[in-house]
């Protein structure tokens, strides 16, 4: 007789382990949420003295170039943005974990955390419907895996105007920049997609949940 453990694994899911493992890495590098949004704080902080500086009539009235210098604020505006950067080298576990959730709810047998992909597919090609469970659980994966890639340019951008990679007047930081932007932009609209169907599924729920409440007092 085969043990539970073995009842419930998947050849294609990852070990319980192993999640485990990343779950610990993620909710460690969590912990740095609070660091990179006081590093945010200094850092705008910080543009806004720069943008004041380059208009005297601001200087003038706030007696600004007297309460620090221009080249002091400007090197704690590099060093917050370094900070940040630092702390977004790790943020694309996240995006790791997310897809190999979604990966477990896709392909995990039914009843041990996953939708059974297969059975999914089977009544989607019976009733030609697919189930909003599995559109919500691919979108995410696209969405996680846009933004890796993301971060990977934004990364390059980083590295090139702080001269640690040279342009050589190709193009490459403008591209870079570029293609951070699209990733950027495919990323926040499949979530925006995501957030709009979960909160539609959720409406119908309270609808649902409602009329029951209506039948059972009827009843």
């Amino acid at each position: 007789m085969e043990s539970t453990s073995a009842s419930n694994t998947h050849p294609l899911v990852p070990s319980q382990s192993n999640l485990k493992l990343l779950e610990n890495l993620v909710k460690f590098i969590k912990r740095n949420d609070g660091r990179d949004k006081s590093f945010r704080v200094v850092q705008y902080t910080t543009l806004v003295l720069l943008w004041a500086y380059k208009h005297k009539s601001v200087i003038t009235s706030t007696k600004l170039s007297q309460m620090v210098g221009y080249d002091l604020i400007a090197k704690v505006a590099r060093a917050m943005s370094t900070s940040r950067k630092c702390l977004k080298f790790f943020r694309m576990l996240e995006d790791i974990q997310a897809i190999v959730k979604a990966w477990i709810g896709l392909v995990g047998k039914q009843g041990n955390g996953g939708n059974g992909l297969y059975e999914a597919l089977r009544l989607w090609v019976k009733s030609g419907q697919v189930p909003i469970s599995i559109i919500v659980l691919v979108l995410k994966m696209v969405s996680a895996s846009l933004e890796i890639i993301y971060y990977y340019y934004d990364h390059l951008v980083w590295f090139y105007r702080n001269s640690i990679l040279v342009d050589d007047g190709k193009g490459k930081a403008a591209r870079a920049s570029y293609m951070s932007s699209v990733f950027w932009l495919g990323n926040a609209f499949l979530d925006a997609v995501v957030e709009t169907i979960e909160y539609n599924e959720w409406c119908k729920s309270q609808k649902a949940m409602e009329m029951q409440k209506k039948n059972d007092i009827e009843i």
